[in-house]
């Protein structure tokens, strides 16, 4: 008999090991979920942030301080009026991209 069953990712481990543990039983292929689009586009960002420092690291590119990563987002929350938390202070040096060509706003 084959059964196919459909379980939550949070359980899909303890749902594994219960059935592995069964004698006779066996796991044919265990399918991962489909991405959804946020983790699509999570996956392609995080990718591209490290193509940028690959890139930094060659020599191709320079990076922008978090001082000036932290002045950028903060004027782009002001700027957008968006609600919630600001962001925290800057305490260190984490490198992004610097955008070549971009106005300051006034």
């Amino acid at each position: 008999m084959e059964i196919v069953l459909e379980v939550p990712d949070k359980d899909a481990a303890r749902v594994l090991e219960l059935i592995r543990g069964i004698k006779k039983v066996r796991v044919v292929a265990v399918q991962a979920a489909p991405l959804t689009p946020t983790a699509i586009n999570f996956l392609s960002g995080l990718q591209e942030a490290v193509e940028n420092v690959k890139r930094h690291q060659r020599g191709e590119i320079e990076l922008q301080s978090w001082e000036s990563l932290y002045a950028e987002l903060e004027a782009e929350s002001v700027a957008d009026d968006l609600p919630g938390k600001a962001i925290a202070a800057p305490s260190g040096s984490v490198a992004a991209p610097v955008k070549q060509n971009r106005e300051v706003p006034s």
